[in-house]
């Protein structure tokens, strides 16, 4: 395997470890009635990792929050 792809799969899987942490971390704010305790972990996910479909996810449910 090539340095490039060894480090692309690095990549992939920071970004994976990063954001399920992040959107666990936004889940169980809400779930406990703390919207605004939530917001920045899925910010942060939409930020770091724009075009990842963890950041349509995040995007999709601030916009569900009030």
């Amino acid at each position: 395997m090539a340095d490039a792809d060894i480090q692309a799969l690095v990549k992939a899987q920071q970004m994976e470890r990063d954001c399920k942490d992040w959107m666990s971390t936004a889940e169980m704010y809400l779930a406990g009635g703390q919207a605004d305790t939530a917001k920045p972990f899925l910010q942060k996910i939409i930020d770091t990792y724009p075009d990842s479909d963890y950041a349509a996810k995040a995007k999709t449910r601030l916009e569900q929050m009030p």
